[in-house]
This record gives structure tokens, C-alpha cells and sequence, in this order.
């Protein structure tokens, strides 16, 4: 099971200069003795000069001295439109082991065609000076300078796809023969284009768990085996993305760990949060929609009816528990004080279920003790009159006023995208 945690790292505040002497457009070859031949790129020109100081290698000049477990590191930078910018500080202690240990570091954009923003994984990074006082000091340079790197790095293309780019970091670290191999994600998470689409209705509020299942019984998931994955910064945006709901920000910080996992990667999402914006013009990323929780306009009169979608009102699966409790209780109360301005108007809840033909007796079931959790909210905790409000349930059936989709791919498999746009309560006010 993949984990969730807060980092608390120790991070060193000092930025040399050469930690500024990254180009924000660079390209490197993948040649390191071409490498530093070319001036596209000043201070990973100088990392590569500092690595050629000595002829030992890093960490193995002190034979008294354990040798650190040797790290490779490959980075997925957001850097999108909408996204905040990659924080390599968050990190920075993990950059610095792969420096220390003479491991691979590269720093791959998560734009709609991801590569690597320094031509290829740079491989042997960190000096080579036999002396370990100087030999520290480069390495601190050179970490500062990687920290640079993925701070400037610049998508190409438009659009974002994280899942592709991190498959592209694990194809690079499985031909290395570090002990610890880590991809870092620092990106908001909300891919548009590629697997995990989440501009595709439904997508963002889709079960975790069954989109997992479904793009791994399909076989379409990358193999991630082999790799400790570690994630900042999901569902954190910027403009012109509009910011995601806790609920939202917490149903795609699940669905990252679910599908990694499915992919055979050791995951950890990450509390610690980037911050700030790219002022630099950035390559188009289309805003996910986000569904709101506001269900009535300021002085309308009630509608017809409203959708208590699962971005709205969800449940935890194959229950009548609300996902959300507070939530939830915050939009039936907005519904009961609109009944309470309308002491004439009544409701009548109605529970619909995603398309489930091997058991429509168990669809009908739920949908129906999901239309009574609610009618008996809006009564029972929000005060609505009882005589006010029926409740009922049709499971996966067609309905007047409700809205259906086609929820079933061509083998009669629920679309877990699909799916949940038919799991919703259906309120209708006359």
C-alpha cells in the first residue's frame, strides 16, 4: 500500500551562484564528454568539470568509512501551465545522495511529450576529488546546481501527462546500477492528456481503486517495478487552473497512490507543498474542470431539479456513508434553506446506480439507501419537514429526469470515469 506522509527535510538555505547560472531553455547532449565541450549550459558544464577533479570515486577515498548506498534520481518537474513550479529543495537531500554516490540524475518535464530537459540522464554525477574536504564542497555546488535545473527547467509541448513522464523515469533508472533507484514528482498531479486524462468528465471524482483495476485488467499500465516513487505538490495549482476541493485534492492524491501501485512502484504522496508561480510564458495546458458545490444561484428561484453528483455528495463505495461528512452536510443544508424560503415546495430524492447487469437487485439496493441517507439528512439534521420529502431508488434503470450515460465498454466492463457520472442522488423540487 502506497503512503502518505509529511516531509520534515533538512535543507540547506545556502544557494551559491552557480545554483543561478542555469539557462532556462538548455539542451545537453547525452555525451557527458560532449557535454561539457558545449557552453548551452554553464553550470552543468561545471558540474561536469568539478566530477572530473580527481581520479577516485565518489565516497570511496576513506576506506575506514562505510560506503552510503548509492542513489540514482531521476525528477518529473511540473513547471505546466497551471501547475506550481517544481520545489527541488523538497528533495534536496535525496539529490544530494545520488551526487555523493556518483549516481544518475536527470530532470524530465512533464508536458505533453515528456523528455529529458538535460538531454539524456547525466550518469557518474559528483566529483572525483580525492580530497574529502574539496570533494564536499563540489558536491554541495553540484547539488545546488541540479537544484537549479529543475527549478528552470521548461515544457516544449503542450498539455501535461505525469504518468507518461514518470515512465519514462523509471525506463531510464532500471539501466542503472544504483541500489536505490528514486523518482521525484513535484507537479500538481492533474495530467491532461495520455492514460490518466483528467479533462475527461468523470475522471477527477472517479473510484481510485477502479480506475486502477480497470487500466490494469486492460493491461495499459507502464511497469513501474523497481523504483521508490515519491510525490509533491498533488493538486496544487495555479492560475489558470482553478484550485481543486479538498475532497477533489484528496479523491487524486488517492488515485496517484492506487494506480502507481498497480504499476509495481513504491509510492509515497507527499504533504510538503511547492509554492510560488512561473512568470515565464508557458506552452497551452487545458484547465480541468472542476465541479462546484454551489447548487443554487444568488436570488434564483428553486430549479426543477439539481445533481447531487459524488463531487458533491459522495459515498464511500458500496456504502450509504457519505465520503465527505462535512461536506455533504454543508450542500443538504444549503438545500434545506432553500426549502425552508419555499414552505410550499417539496422534494423527492432520487438514488441512481452505475450500469450493473450481472446485479441489478444489489444497484437498485444501493441506490436506494442512498436516496434515504440523504432524504434523512435534510430531515432529520437539517430540520426539512419529513411530510416534505419521499426518497427513492432505481438502481441502473432509466428514469424521467434523470441523466444516464453509457457507463459499459465494449465487454460489458464498467468505464470507472463513466461510472461514477451515473452514482448520484437526483433531487427534483415541485
Amino acid at each position: 500500500m502506497y503512503t502518505k506522509r509529511n516531509q520534515d527535510l533538512d535543507v540547506s538555505q545556502t544557494k551559491g551562484k552557480e545554483a543561478t547560472m542555469i539557462s532556462a531553455n538548455y539542451r545537453t547532449t547525452n555525451s557527458i564528454s560532449r557535454m561539457a565541450t558545449k557552453a548551452v549550459a554553464p553550470a552543468l558544464a561545471l558540474v561536469l568539470v568539478l566530477a572530473g577533479c580527481g581520479t577516485s570515486s565518489p565516497g570511496t577515498s576513506d576506506k575506514s568509512q562505510p560506503s552510503p548506498t548509492s542513489t540514482s534520481l531521476v525528477v518529473v518537474a511540473g513547471n505546466t501551465m497551471g501547475s506550481v513550479p517544481a520545489d527541488a529543495s523538497l528533495f534536496e537531500d535525496v539529490i544530494a545522495d545520488a551526487v555523493q554516490t556518483g549516481g544518475t540524475i536527470d530532470v524530465i518535464v512533464a508536458d505533453g511529450s515528456p523528455q529529458s530537459a538535460l538531454g539524456g540522464p547525466q550518469r557518474n554525477v559528483g566529483s572525483t576529488a580525492a580530497n574529502e574536504e574539496r570533494r564536499n564542497k563540489e558536491n554541495a555546488v553540484i547539488t545546488q546546481q541540479v537544484v537549479g535545473a529543475v527549478q528552470a527547467a521548461r515544457p516544449d509541448d503542450a498539455e501535461a501527462d505525469v504518468l507518461s513522464a514518470i515512465s519514462l523515469a523509471r525506463r531510464e533508472l532500471v539501466q542503472d546500477n544504483a541500489e536505490r533507484k528514486v523518482v521525484a514528482v513535484s507537479a500538481s498531479g492533474l495530467s491532461t492528456c495520455g492514460l490518466l486524462d483528467f479533462t475527461k468528465e468523470g475522471m477527477l471524482m472517479a473510484d481510485p481503486n477502479e480506475v486502477a483495476d480497470y487500466y490494469a485488467n486492460k493491461g495499459e499500465l507502464p511497469d513501474l517495478s523497481g523504483v521508490d516513487l515519491v510525490m509533491y505538490g498533488i493538486g496544487d495549482t495555479c492560475e489558470p487552473q482553478e484550485s481543486l476541493s479538498p475532497a477533489s485534492i484528496n479523491n487524486l492524491r488517492t488515485m496517484w497512490g492506487a494506480l502507481l501501485e498497480a504499476c509495481g512502484a513504491t509510492v509515497t504522496i507527499s504533504d510538503a507543498a511547492p509554492s510560488g508561480v512561473i512568470e515565464d510564458e508557458l506552452p497551452n495546458v487545458t484547465p480541468v474542470p472542476v465541479p462546484s458545490t454551489d447548487l443554487f444561484e444568488a436570488g434564483q428561484d428553486l430549479p426543477d431539479s439539481v445533481e447531487l453528483t459524488e463531487a458533491v455528495v459522495g459515498f464511500l463505495p458500496d456504502t450509504a456513508d457519505y465520503r465527505e461528512p462535512a461536506q455533504a452536510m454543508a450542500v443538504l443544508k444549503s438545500v434545506a434553506d432553500q426549502l425552508k424560503r419555499s414552505p410550499n415546495t417539496t422534494v423527492r430524492v432520487v438514488g441512481s446506480a452505475a450500469s450493473l447487469p450481472s446485479d441489478r437487485e444489489w444497484a437498485l439496493r444501493l441506490s436506494t439507501e442512498r436516496a434515504d441517507a440523504v432524504a434523512t439528512t435534510l430531515t432529520a439534521d437539517c430540520g426539512v419537514n419529513s411530510k416534505r420529502v419521499t426518497s427513492l431508488g432505481i438502481g441502473d434503470a432509466e428514469a424521467e429526469g434523470v441523466t444516464r450515460v453509457n457507463d459499459l465498454d465494449q465487454d460489458g466492463v464498467q468505464i470507472p470515469e463513466l461510472a461514477v457520472l451515473n452514482r448520484k442522488v437526483t433531487l427534483f423540487f415541485k
